[in-house]
């Protein structure tokens, strides 16, 4: 969600809107002038 950046915020290089976005595994986040790409560890049951 992005409310009016100065830089606006992207991902995979399509621009955020005000409206929540789910993300995947590798989706690449861009903030400013920082990218990162998004993944999500699976949650691994305790022995």
């Amino acid at each position: 969600m992005d409310l009016g950046s100065r830089n606006g915020t992207f991902i995979n290089g399509n621009p955020v809107g005000a409206d929540p976005q789910k993300h995947t595994n590798w989706d690449k986040v861009e903030l400013g002038g920082m990218s990162m790409h998004w993944f999500f560890m699976e949650s691994q049951d305790t022995i």
